[in-house]
């Protein structure tokens, strides 16, 4: 029996089980990896795919998601548990390891988490932790097509009616997710691994670029080294030592030159890239899973032997 489990059977993890657990966005949870004869069946139709054909093409998703494939040919004695969800952001991810109890995640003997970053912009907020879609995703704004949706950016913070929304603010709540998160891994004795989905601000330059504006005495310095130190900074994975996903498949469609300033989303294209590993949706293929697959495999092998890295107070050493 193949073994691809999402919200699956609360008994299938024990103190033998071995688990390889995937949070994230679409890109964790397969989103356009189907096989081609679903895209054929519905004719290359996104919106027939997710109405019609719902049910079978996100099982085909699934199964095809480098988690799954991750177990299905490198790590053949470890069970694959895929948390991701199309559309959601860091709050909803690395909840999604509290608030599944039925499964039972913490009983297994040993655990890797692999997180797939999303856009640090969405903002999860609680919806129904007894339904499956535990979390409903906001964004800053929207657009008109979405009959008035208003986004949170439209929630002031102060008297002076300034926006709540802004690049401190984003990146304050993902260091709070991420402080959750590792913690949850030390305390269950977990493996952790990121992977930038599309977001290419993934990285320390940046998040002290953006908050080390705040940082304007030692103390304040000190507090900041002190909070990007939870983030796992040597435990991203650069695939092919690009900065996210989207650019690897860029790459290896040979749209290099198209790469800068998410180009990703300017490609527009019939099926799938010429060479079979982005899909129509801007998402990777099956075939792009499971270049993914052997990627995080590489670095699971690895991981002992990589050093974390420590942020010292003195942050002005790292701004360039």
């Amino acid at each position: 029996m193949e073994k691809t489990y999402y919200f699956s059977n609360p008994n299938m993890i024990n103190k033998d089980t071995k688990l390889i657990v995937g949070i994230g966005d679409s890109f964790c949870a397969g989103r356009g990896s189907c096989s081609l004869e679903l895209w054929e069946k519905y004719g290359w139709d996104m919106n027939r795919m997710y109405t019609d054909g719902k049910t079978e093409v996100n099982k085909s998703n699934y199964e095809n998601s480098f988690i799954n494939q991750l177990c299905k040919y490198y790590l053949t004695d470890w069970t694959p548990l895929n948390l991701g969800m199309s559309g959601k952001g860091t709050r909803f991810s690395v909840n999604e390891l509290f608030i599944n109890p039925a499964l039972g995640i913490e009983n297994a003997k040993e655990i890797i988490v692999v997180f797939v970053v999303s856009g640090f912009e969405r903002f999860d907020i609680a919806n129904n932790f007894v339904n499956q879609e535990h979390f409903v995703t906001q964004w800053p704004v929207y657009e008109e097509s979405t009959n008035g949706r208003v986004g949170y950016s439209a929630l002031t913070k102060d008297d002076d009616r300034k926006s709540i929304y802004d690049d401190t603010f984003v990146l304050c709540e993902f260091l709070l997710n991420v402080i959750h998160l590792t913690n949850w891994c030390k305390l269950h004795n977990a493996k952790l691994l990121l992977i930038s989905a599309f977001n290419t601000e993934l990285n320390l330059k940046y998040f002290i670029d953006v908050l080390s504006e705040h940082a304007v005495d030692p103390f304040k310095e000190k507090t900041l080294s002190g909070l990007l130190n939870y983030v796992p900074w040597s435990r991203i994975i650069r695939p092919m030592g690009y900065s996210c996903i989207t650019d690897m498949l860029m790459h290896l469609e040979g749209w290099d030159e198209f790469m800068p300033n998410y180009g990703f989303r300017n490609m527009h294209f019939e099926t799938v890239g010429p060479n079979g590993y982005m899909s129509k949706c801007q998402h990777p293929t099956e075939k792009g899973h499971r270049v993914l697959a052997e990627i995080v495999h590489e670095h699971i092998l690895k991981y002992d032997e990589i050093k974390d890295v420590e942020i010292l107070p003195d942050l002005k050493r790292f701004i360039i």
